[in-house]
């Protein structure tokens, strides 16, 4: 009802200690940052997909590096954590398929990253030897807003933190 201001229902997830605290405060200061932002790596060789990728991804709030090749996407991944990855299938130098059987085979180097195929080709069979290869999910090209967009709903929780996977605010209004 107008001028009569709204009721708010908050529900906080705390411990309660088992003893109460001598002064009332918790012993450590409590954790007031928000959860880290996902990493996300882009392994693109194709100047105008990688342009197309990295605006869609910026639409949708996230933030990416940017590899050229399946051998740079390693690199990547060996000097930081990524929580996410859009592997091209097929590259120069070592191609997505490549990369992420290395990626698989030597979690303790390149972590456990959640990787989404991006190809031209659309076959069954493309998909089926994607995902033989240790690929998570399979997007085909021209990549589109929508299709990344439910990619990105489909990486599971424990991968990407939870407030972080949820676009930012203004994402619509991005150009």
């Amino acid at each position: 009802e107008p001028g009569r201001g709204a009721t708010f229902v908050v529900e906080l997830p705390l411990a309660v200690p088992a003893e109460p605290l001598a002064n009332g405060l918790p012993e450590a200061p409590l954790r007031t940052e928000a959860p880290p932002s996902p990493r996300v790596l882009v392994a693109e060789d194709t100047p105008v997909n990688q342009l197309v990728v990295m605006k869609i991804l910026g639409r949708l709030g996230w933030e990416a590096e940017l590899a050229a090749n399946g051998e740079l996407a390693l690199d990547a991944l060996e000097r930081a954590r990524h929580d996410v990855v859009f592997m091209d299938v097929q590259m120069p130098s070592m191609d997505g398929l490549e990369a992420t059987r290395q990626i698989r085979q030597a979690p303790e180097r390149y972590g456990r990253p959640w990787i989404i195929a991006l190809t031209a080709h659309a076959l069954e069979s493309d998909r089926r030897q994607c995902l033989e290869a240790g690929m998570n999910d399979f997007l085909t090209k021209p990549v589109r807003l929508a299709d990344m967009e439910a990619a990105l709903a489909r990486v599971p929780t424990g991968v990407v933190p939870p407030a972080a996977a949820r676009p930012r605010d203004d994402a619509d209004r991005v150009a």
